[in-house]
């Protein structure tokens, strides 16, 4: 079985969008970005509408492969592993897996697509 999900916003790399701030002793921290939260909340938005399409009741124990496409629109050379954080801790936020360690082995690709950025992400059960 393969599910097949879209995600129609531009791919967002999660580690350069972690700003260092300070608690309120002066200890630093690593946070989010309005930009991260904002990605992280669009991604789970999309991710629950697929899991519904997809009619998953439980979150997935097992999978064979896992295949993530980033279209990105420009042309620029962009790190694909850490492409690929955001869209695996969504899908087991929302309840698609049960951990994102179960995704291996993993394909990733980054393709030029001006019009339309997404990622696009094939589970093979």
């Amino acid at each position: 079985m393969i599910y097949h999900f879209t995600i129609p916003i531009l791919p967002l790399v999660k580690k350069n969008n972690r700003p260092i701030w300070k608690t309120k002793l002066g200890r630093p921290f690593i946070g989010k970005s309005s930009r991260l939260i904002n990605a992280e909340k669009s991604t789970l938005d999309y991710l629950f509408i697929e899991k519904i399409k997809n009619n998953i009741k439980k979150p997935i124990e097992k999978v064979e492969r896992v295949e993530m496409y980033f279209y990105i629109n420009h042309k620029r050379v962009i790190d694909t592993t850490n492409l690929a954080e955001l869209p695996q801790d969504c899908l087991q936020e929302c309840g698609i897996i049960i951990n994102d360690r179960i995704l291996h082995p993993i394909f990733l690709d980054t393709l030029y697509d001006k019009v339309n950025p997404r990622t696009e992400i094939f589970l093979f059960i």
